[in-house]
């Protein structure tokens, strides 16, 4: 299911995000949002409009403003508190050695590399990823979640939660990443694009999923046409 979309006169279509009117375009007034927000650009607020009693729907319609989700991220960073993480590239590195492990731990506990054939169903009620000697016969399936996106042609990275055309059930999971990223001043984790990243970014970004998550199984790769789909597996399980 596709999501809302609007037209940015600078970014393009992208998704809606409200953000209060000093946002737009100010620097260091603080940038806030309700507690333990599920969407991936939720409402926000600078410190004083934050500070203030509750506005009343008049107010709100004056003081409440429509960003593109590029435009929310541009004041997320020109407003944060958060500092941008004093080695980023360090920690990014110490996260795919974590999870690494545990994803070796995975591989040879379900002895994944020794079964013939993949399949994935996204659209089912229970999106899954199996692993088995052929369709008709799966061994094993784990439930799956979308990270997100990397492009051969346009060597760029998407995290899933920014992908309109991808249903918000397959994603929605993986926003604590986001959340932790920009708790942490790290931009290329609440960024919703990576320019200029090789394949092997993309592994990174995937393995620093597995590693923030820690209900996360592990992460497969699936080459699909034209990108490469980067999974999160939950509830791997023997099936008959």
């Amino acid at each position: 299911m596709s999501r809302r979309q609007i037209q940015c006169a600078r970014h393009g279509v992208s998704s809606p995000a409200f953000a209060c009117v000093h946002l737009v375009a100010g620097e260091g007034l603080g940038f806030l949002t309700p507690p333990e927000p599920t969407e991936a650009w939720p409402d926000a607020t600078c410190d004083a409009c934050a500070s203030e009693p509750e506005w009343t729907e008049a107010e709100a319609l004056e003081r409440v403003r429509v960003l593109c989700a590029s435009c929310w991220e541009d004041a997320f960073a020109r407003n944060t508190r958060v500092r941008p993480h004093a080695d980023g590239g360090g920690w990014i590195h110490a996260a795919r050695h974590r999870a690494a492990e545990r994803q070796a731990r995975w591989l040879e506990r379900f002895a994944i590399n020794a079964h013939r054939h993949y399949q994935m169903e996204l659209e089912d009620e229970v999106p899954w990823l199996g692993f088995g000697e052929s369709a008709a016969r799966i061994h094993l399936r784990c439930d799956a979640l979308v990270i997100g996106t990397w492009s051969p042609r346009s060597r760029s990275w998407l995290w899933g939660w920014a992908n309109g055309s991808i249903d918000a059930r397959l994603t929605t999971p993986i926003i604590p990443v986001k959340r932790f990223g920009e708790s942490n001043g790290l931009a290329s984790l609440w960024r919703m694009k990576s320019e200029n990243a090789s394949e092997d970014d993309a592994f990174a970004l995937a393995a620093c999923t597995l590693d923030v998550l820690a209900g996360l199984d592990a992460v497969y790769r699936v080459p699909t046409e034209g990108v490469s789909l980067f999974l999160g597996v939950v509830n791997t399980r023997h099936v008959a």
